[in-house]
């Protein structure tokens, strides 16, 4: 039977949530050799895919169809490391011998195409995606430990990570949080903890979250095809504490009204940097930075918890050149959130975000 002893599976998920962040430096080097013109500031992204400054959020789109479903065979090389038994796909073995304590199937977007500033998505589960993005990095693991290496048969089956029909590519955002003040502008981290189904042990910026609609019905599937929408409710979970709602009244319910009229006020200025796959993953990860006028934020944030379900927020670090060096060099920041800082360090002037 084809298959891994269950001891061999559960010491690479060990390992794995212990040192992902370790795999991400060796998964450049690989993409460097073999999809050089792919890697900016450490994550893929084609040409066509970047910016040379940061757009307006209103300026992104999103469009929503139908997609093919993946055919089976493109699990197959992957099959060999999931632990011998009835388990056919690396969520059933997780859930199965290892599952999170945060762990549901909820409906997410899945990239489909890019064209410009126009991103074509259709829908899948949360699971689909893991069983291409956490089961390359689980490979990369098994790999990294006895070779050095992160490369492995179903990374090579997969071939070119921009074949989206091939695979389930869901997309996630990290927000670079702004708060601009007088004195100079903060922004925030966060160091995700033991909970969550992926990339435990490591610091983001904060809100990171899936594009994902607030439940799974079809209303909010179309009417939640709106990053700023995610964007609010991460605000509202990572920041405040508050629960997961489901299709909230956007332009009544708090915070999101205040956010709202924020943003129409341009106190708040939300900006898309650049969507790029995680070299590690092949996910996708939309980098966006969020710059907030510092009374709407101190009004907004007044009751900013500490922690979260998913790990402790760090205090406000100060946004100057020493501070981006400090994180960009910390090997526990996620490749999204060195792509991200790195990109807005860049495109401080524009931002209006430079040191005073």
């Amino acid at each position: 039977m084809i298959g891994t002893p269950l001891e061999d599976f559960l010491r690479t998920r060990s390992w794995l949530k212990a040192n992902q962040a370790a795999l991400v430096a060796p998964a450049v080097e690989f993409h460097a050799a073999q999809h050089p013109e792919l890697l900016d500031e450490g994550y893929l992204s084609p040409a066509d895919w970047r910016h040379d400054h940061p757009i307006p959020l209103e300026q992104v789109t999103f469009s929503l169809r139908d997609a093919e479903p993946v055919p089976d065979h493109r699990y197959s090389a992957f099959r060999p490391l999931l632990p011998i038994g009835p388990d056919d796909r690396y969520h059933e073995a997780v859930d199965r011998h290892d599952k999170p304590q945060y762990w549901f199937n909820g409906a997410s977007y899945r990239l489909l195409a890019v064209d410009g500033l126009s991103i074509e998505v259709g829908t899948a589960g949360y699971w689909d995606n893991f069983d291409f993005s956490q089961a390359l990095a689980h490979e990369a693991a098994d790999a990294f430990v006895s070779t050095g290496g992160i490369s492995g048969a179903f990374r090579q089956d997969l071939g070119d990570p921009l074949d989206f029909p091939g695979r389930v590519c869901a997309i996630g955002f990290q927000i670079l949080t702004v708060r601009k003040a007088p004195e100079g502008c903060t922004f925030l981290v966060h160091r995700r903890g033991e909970a969550v189904a992926a990339w435990a042990n490591i610091a983001t910026l904060v809100p990171a979250g899936e594009f994902q609609p607030s439940e799974d019905s079809p209303g909010a599937i179309e009417d939640d095809l709106d990053l700023w929408r995610c964007m609010m409710r991460e605000y509202a979970e990572e920041l405040l504490g508050f629960p997961e709602v489901a299709r909230p009244d956007y332009d009544r319910d708090e915070p999101f009204r205040a956010l709202q009229e924020a943003r129409r006020e341009s106190s708040i200025r939300p900006y898309f940097l650049k969507i790029g796959l995680d070299p590690l993953t092949w996910k996708a990860l939309i980098q966006i930075v969020c710059v907030f006028d510092h009374q709407v934020f101190d009004r907004i944030f007044a009751g900013m918890v500490s922690a979260n379900e998913e790990g402790l927020l760090e205090p406000p670090a100060r946004l100057d050149e020493e501070t981006v060096r400090r994180y960009l060099a910390d090997p526990q920041f996620s490749a999204g959130a060195t792509s991200t800082l790195a990109l807005a360090w860049r495109f401080r002037a524009a931002l209006g975000i430079e040191q005073s």
